[in-house]
């Protein structure tokens, strides 16, 4: 894997902060352009800032050839839950799902907070079945990816399928939408040239408290709970 610079990170959510709620994405009619099976997704500078961007060079994200993890310790996020991650403010990866196996991942600096608030954000993401839907920039451009910015197609690995990402975020979110038929679906997340899974928020089920995974790779299954 090549060698990544490195930069300070701030420490998780405080308990009882005051940050802007993620809020899981809805359905719309007009929606960045789903990437098939086998290509890629990389922007030439439409969409977000251009103090996003940067030159990123870790396309391969956890690594090249990897297939899904042998080994990971599974959790189960509530469907409709959000997580108090604000763009710009607190570094981190945040996910949320609208339904069942429908879900929206992004990632945000704390640029706004930092002075060195820049954060190359990459990794991988896998399922045992098929991803069924792929939008990078988030249904609704809800994330959009700015110039430089990379998200893999859907690829074809031993045992399922697999999606990369390599952006940087600094002020705003990156990252994509995605289905699946399967689940549970596998991450391995990094930030600046080390795994952080502390730094990946999800309401977990069935209450919706804010949960970081204890290490990383790992695997996540939606649950939608019925409140009456």
């Amino acid at each position: 894997m090549q060698a990544h610079r490195s930069r300070a990170l701030r420490g998780s959510v405080a308990k009882g902060s005051l940050l802007t709620l993620v809020l899981a994405c809805s359905p719309a009619s007009q929606a960045p352009p789903s990437v098939q099976s086998g290509t890629g997704f990389n922007p030439t500078g439409s969409g977000g800032t251009s103090t996003d961007s940067g030159t990123t060079g870790n396309h391969a994200g956890a690594g090249t050839g990897e297939s899904i993890p042998s080994s990971a310790r599974g959790y189960t996020l509530l469907v409709g839950g959000t997580v108090p991650v604000g763009p710009g403010v607190q570094v981190g990866y945040a996910l949320t799902a609208t339904a069942p196996r429908t879900y929206q991942f992004r990632w945000t600096g704390d640029a706004r907070v930092a002075g060195d608030g820049y954060q190359e954000f990459y990794g991988s993401l896998w399922t045992s079945g098929t991803f069924t839907s792929l939008t990078p920039g988030c249904v609704d451009d809800l994330c959009p990816l700015e110039s430089g910015d990379y998200v893999s197609g859907i690829q074809t690995v031993s045992g399922g399928q697999r999606i990369d990402w390599d952006t940087f975020a600094s002020t705003g979110w990156d990252g994509f939408s995605f289905t699946t038929d399967t689940e549970p679906v596998y991450f391995d997340v990094f930030i600046d040239g080390a795994r952080h899974p502390e730094l990946f928020y999800f309401a977990e089920a069935p209450t919706g408290t804010t949960t970081t995974p204890a290490s990383s790779p790992f695997a996540i299954s939606s649950e939608a709970v019925d409140g009456g």
